[in-house]
């Protein structure tokens, strides 16, 4: 009985071995394809196109030495977008729009003008793409969302932030920007 208790044990021993490699391997991986899913500062980007909720075809340019293109990018059913989106709205009203133009990017057209208007973003005063080109979808590597991305004279990424603005993400936005403090967290 104790020679089967042992060998039983090795073999859990040896099979929990086995996983953990497995787990260290798959988040090696995990965080390869993350790195591979975003944009970086220094990507060239070509004229974001798409369409706003209306139906009708938008190209946003990246032309204008004096403004650098804040790109918010979201989806309707995205919580932590939601929880974002406070964020946002503090960067809107603390930014100067004669240096930055804001374009709200939704990786899902349904419910875009109403998503928007509940979380307290007039669209008749900023860009809104709804349905952002499908060549665009992979250029701007929107796979991933909230997204907040810093755009400058001819596409270049300034800057990029993955997820909701909290903890260090947060005071990164904070410096980039030169404004203190967003949003209160409520997550």
């Amino acid at each position: 009985m104790g020679v089967l208790l042992a060998s039983f044990g090795i073999i859990l021993l040896v099979c929990n071995l086995a996983l953990m490699l497995q787990n260290q391997q798959l988040k090696r991986d995990l965080a390869l394809r993350t790195e591979a899913m975003r944009l970086k500062p220094g990507d060239t980007l070509p004229p974001l196109r798409g369409l706003d909720p209306s139906g009708r075809q938008l190209t946003i340019r990246y032309d204008d030495p004096s403004r650098e293109t804040i790109l918010f990018v979201f989806s309707p059913g995205c919580r932590w977008c939601e929880l974002n989106m406070a964020n946002w709205r503090v960067l809107l009203e603390a930014l100067d729009e004669r240096h930055y133009r804001f374009v709200f990017v939704s990786v899902d057209p349904r419910g875009v003008q109403q998503y928007l208007h509940e979380h307290g973003v007039n669209t008749s005063d900023f860009t809104v793409i709804a349905e952002p080109d499908p060549r665009d979808r992979v250029n701007y590597k929107f796979s991933l969302v909230p997204q907040t991305i810093a755009v400058g004279t001819g596409g270049v990424v300034r800057a990029v932030w993955l997820g909701a603005l909290q903890g260090e993400q947060r005071q990164s936005v904070e410096r980039y920007f030169s404004i203190r403090p967003l949003a209160r967290e409520r997550w």
